[in-house]
């Protein structure tokens, strides 16, 4: 496994809690998120549990970066699933964090 994914994988599971998913039986090979034009926050969340999160995503996007490198230093780019860049990207959109350095910008 490429370390982008690697640490997808782990900002994922830490957000959990924080997200509502939608009803849905998973696609075969997909993350059991469903359709991610439902995929909201449970609301409510104080300021600081936003803040705390918003400064994960900031984290997670350093990470993402660094991993980014390694990953084509050791000929694993691009090796990440587009349902679970979908999801990161969504998460990030949701703070104001763009993770465009990171993953390509969609057309």
């Amino acid at each position: 496994m490429c370390v982008v994914s690697n640490v997808g994988d782990f900002y994922g599971r830490q957000w959990q809690p924080y997200i509502q998913q939608p009803q849905q039986e998973p696609l075969q090979g997909g993350t059991g998120l469903g359709s991610l034009d439902t995929f909201t926050f449970v609301a409510p969340v104080s300021r600081e549990e936003f803040e705390k999160l918003r400064a994960e995503v900031l984290e997670m996007k350093q990470l993402l970066i660094k991993a980014k490198e390694i990953d084509e230093k050791t000929g694993q780019p691009d090796c990440e699933m587009e349902d679970k860049v979908k999801v990161l990207k969504t998460v990030a959109k949701a703070f104001g964090v763009s993770l465009d350095e990171v993953f390509k910008a969609e057309k």
